[in-house]
């Protein structure tokens, strides 16, 4: 692990369960002077309470039986409420069973609170309220439910107490639900898709998004003031865990942040809303919970860490002043090791075959907007041997050495419907995986992955991500402006609200999977070149507006192509903008400018390799700098020259991070030139190489422009 620090903070000790989904990790309260005790549930059913006695390591104080994977905890005062599956039970400090209910969820519970007699729970989809054991009216959202949190809204009443708690709704379609009853009584819209939250204080609290975005947030019954935002700058994973704990004794709260890369972040809040970083470690696995108390020492807080692995692990605050305590808790860690690891063979020694080991798999395929990629992460309980990737439409594997691994690609046949074939293999007791892949737009499929591992015997598993047309939009929260430069879309035809919501689904990766209106409307925008795009949809009728025309016959062929599978005629009804093709070409020209001076530049350092053509990249740059250090000057190197040489190893990272790049942007430039010309009902095709040859000479955009509108 990895760490950079302005809050002093030592590894004190660790616990080992087995893996642990998000928010599976609560702390049951201390009284007087009594500690706080750990509790936590995997994925094996198995609920263990750690507590520590005169200072050691946390210890088990009781555990349950094995049941069903556990998908959270939450604790009420003194009482432990746990669900997995569509089921509740809760546990007294003690771990004796005293609650029991079987919901009509038809879902799996990811979410609940309790207050009072009151159960609130929420799957996926939908959101139920049982009160003294009866269902009450349930909610079913249109998009996906990340996180539920029961927050008290401040009464606006001078007197009358605190007001009432009620759920809110962390939702996919980038906001934030507060309902009352079964229905929504006002959104909050957020830039990205909340995937986590937590209180901060009363009427206030954090939200956490997969952009890796932190924000608080006061709210009241008709309005909300959002107090402040970390963004993140230094690009880290989503946000996973968050909590709120005065960690240094400076009178305001800090706020812990887990991600799903494995940073764990302390920040501290100024009086003025400004956040600083004074605390990163990172971890080599994805953070499901992050808690703060005092474990082992009487009002001596410390960090809790749960990964997905199942480590749990105890950051005290400042430095270790009792080494005869560490260096005690250290050998009986080292002693419980020897103990395990000899139950283990006499276990091994009695079996007479071999039987297979539970593999649990963590996996995410999530668009990056600021890469305007996908980061593709597989984490396993056991290590993994190596992974193969297979995909049905052209696909781009992104800064393959930026981890340790061995990569293989195979020929692939296009007319075959396969254009990847790769194989990695990885450093033994590696069990994460980290990957990012840019698809085309424009083809839409599947990508495949084949996880082969280190047991034996060895198991293999296998995921399916879904790779949509325009596989780079993502959702925003923008309404429709006449004013702008839109191309229109509209299709028509003997088809089912069913049918255009799926057919629509194809071309985006987010949209939701039901909608309980007649009518439906979504918005997206471009991670890559900033181009929205408009979508009003129902029964026999689409309409579709965007500023990039390309998109546009994206939708189209789409469409088309799965209404023709089905023989439902389609109805096509287009009005294009073509000033919208000069705004396009300016924001594609400037990327491919800068690939293109990036792909020069590379190339005036490959002719060292006639030098020494064996030599890695990096040995390379070596080679080439002391070429130049050999001379008295450098004068005999121009400028650009003299640049080049300063940043050869950042320009040779940067060309192996956009394999292909260059030819990408042409491509989108030359699908421009086709599809405005389509509209026109006219062939171009064989004008494409008169395109790309001028492409390669220069990037202004009135001679390109002009080619655009030449007539042939």
């Amino acid at each position: 692990m990895s760490n950079f620090t302005e809050l002093a903070v030592h590894q004190a000790w660790t616990c080992q369960v087995g893996a642990m989904s998000r928010s599976c990790a609560g702390l049951l309260p201390s009284s007087s002077s009594k500690l706080d005790k750990i509790v936590v549930g995997d994925h094996n059913g198995i609920i263990t309470c750690f507590g520590s006695k005169s200072g050691k390591a946390p210890s088990p104080l009781f555990q349950t039986p094995p049941t069903t994977k556990i998908t959270r905890i939450f604790i009420a005062k003194e009482k432990i409420f746990v669900a997995a599956k569509n089921e509740v039970r809760g546990f007294s400090k003690k771990g004796k069973n005293f609650y029991f209910i079987t919901t009509f969820m038809s879902e799996t519970i990811h979410a609940l609170f309790v207050s009072g007699k009151s159960l609130h729970v929420s799957g996926h989809s939908i959101y139920s309220l049982y009160e003294d054991n009866k269902e009450r009216p349930f909610f079913i959202c249109n998009d996906r439910i990340y996180d539920m949190l029961g927050i008290i809204i401040p009464s606006s009443e001078p007197i009358g107490g605190d007001g009432e708690l009620q759920p809110l709704l962390a939702c996919g379609d980038r906001s934030l639900k507060l309902l009352e009853g079964t229905t929504v009584s006002y959104t909050i819209s957020l830039a990205s898709v909340p995937t986590t939250l937590h209180e901060y204080d009363k009427g206030t609290f954090l939200y956490g998004t997969d952009s890796g975005t932190v924000g608080l947030i006061e709210i009241t019954k008709q309005s909300h003031d959002e107090k402040w935002v970390i963004p993140n700058d230094s690009n880290l994973g989503g946000v996973r865990s968050l909590f709120a704990a005065n960690v240094v004794n400076s009178g305001k709260k800090e706020v812990l942040v887990g991600r799903d890369d494995g940073h764990l972040q302390v920040f501290s809040i100024s009086q003025d809303n400004i956040a600083e970083e004074i605390y990163k470690l990172k971890l080599q696995s994805t953070i499901s919970s992050v808690l703060v108390g005092c474990v082992r020492i009487h009002q001596q807080p410390e960090i809790i860490v749960v990964l997905y692995s199942g480590d749990i692990i105890g950051l005290a605050i400042g430095t270790p002043q009792n080494n005869t305590r560490l260096l005690s808790s250290v050998a009986d860690l080292k002693k419980e090791i020897n103990d395990l690891e000899a139950a283990r063979l006499n276990r091994q020694t009695k079996q007479s075959f071999k039987q297979l080991t539970p593999v649990d798999i963590n996996d995410t395929f999530r668009l990056n907007s600021a890469d305007a990629c996908y980061n593709l992460v597989v984490e396993l309980t056991v290590s993994v041997s190596f992974l193969v990737l297979q995909s049905n439409v052209p696909v781009d594997i992104l800064d393959t050495e930026k981890i340790q691994r061995t990569s293989s690609f195979s020929p692939c046949e296009a007319a075959e419907s396969n254009y990847l074939l790769a194989t990695f293999s990885f450093p033994k007791g590696a069990s994460r995986i980290e990957m990012k892949v840019r698809a085309i737009e424009g083809q839409y499929g599947w990508l495949q992955a084949y996880i082969v591992t280190e047991t034996q015997p060895k198991a293999a598993l296998i995921r399916r991500y879904k790779i949509c047309a325009l596989s780079l939009h993502q959702r925003m929260n923008e309404n429709f402006n006449h004013e702008e430069a839109y191309n229109r879309l509209e299709l028509s035809g003997p088809f089912g609200f069913g049918d255009i919501h799926g057919w629509i689904s194809n071309c985006f990766s987010d949209l939701p999977h039901r909608t309980s209106t007649e009518e439906a409307t979504a918005a997206y925008m471009s991670t890559f070149l900033g181009t929205k795009v408009f979508c009003t949809y129902r029964e026999g009728e689409a309409v579709f507006y965007s500023d990039n025309i390309s998109t546009i016959s994206i939708l189209r062929d789409v469409i088309v192509k799965e209404g023709t599978a089905k023989n439902i005629p389609i109805k096509i009804k287009s009005d294009p903008n073509f000033e919208s093709v000069r705004l396009t070409l300016a924001r594609i020209l400037p990327f491919l400018e800068a690939q293109r001076e990036l792909q020069q530049n590379v190339a005036m350092i490959e002719p060292i390799k006639v030098l020494k053509p064996n030599l890695y990249p990096t040995k390379l740059i070596c080679v080439f700098q002391e070429l130049v250090s050999q001379e008295s000057n450098t004068s005999f190197l121009s400028k650009r020259q003299q640049g080049i040489l300063e940043n050869a190893e950042e320009l040779l990272a940067a060309a192996r991070q956009q394999p292909n790049h260059l030819d990408r942007l042409f491509g989108m430039v030359t699908d421009l030139f086709i599809d405005m010309n389509r509209f026109k009902g006219l062939d171009v095709k064989r004008k494409v190489p008169m395109l790309v040859k001028m492409l390669e000479s220069t990037t202004n955009l009135e001679e390109i422009l002009d080619l655009f509108e030449r007539k042939f």
